[in-house]
């Protein structure tokens, strides 16, 4: 877009003097009209009487107005991309406390006070590895949470966070 918006001013800019130049420019006059600057008698044409006053011309817009009112239809023909949303990283919800594998249940030390809504999805993770999908249960007892496994085993120590 950048470029394309380069090329559109460099472009105005090249045809400025020559729009400029054509608001001035009046006929040629032949070299026997030149020296006595008017035209001959069988061309001119017999005076008309005006009945009233003539309204003003209308004023012609030049040519850089026109070129430099074309940039605001750009944006709307040449719309810029709208950036993707940033990915928020994994919040830190707190450690593995206690694992019931014959529940499957998890007691997690919360770090934070309001981790998420029952059903929301939290992942345990050991050595930069996940090792196991757990969702928030409706029990808690701060500072404690209690998580059903969905997936894996947990270990006692594992790192909780929310995706």
């Amino acid at each position: 877009m950048r470029v394309f918006g380069s090329i559109a001013l460099a472009l105005a800019l090249a045809l400025l003097p020559a729009g400029c130049s054509l608001f001035g420019q009046k006929e040629p006059k032949s070299a026997e009209n030149a020296a006595t600057g008017q035209q001959p008698s069988f061309l001119r044409s017999p005076p008309m009487p005006t009945p009233s006053p003539t309204p003003a011309p209308k004023m012609k817009k030049p040519l850089l107005l026109q070129v430099f009112s074309c940039f605001g239809l750009l944006d709307k023909l040449f719309p810029k991309k709208k950036e993707p949303p940033k990915a928020q990283p994994a919040q830190l919800i707190g450690t593995v406390k206690m694992v019931n594998l014959d529940d499957k249940f998890v007691l997690i030390d919360a770090l934070v006070y309001t981790p998420g809504s029952p059903g929301d999805s939290l992942v345990c993770i050991s050595n930069q590895r996940e090792t196991a999908s757990l969702h928030i249960s409706p029990l808690r007892k701060p500072p404690f949470l209690i998580a059903d496994i969905v997936s894996g085993t947990p270990s006692t120590g594992d790192r909780v966070y929310k995706p």
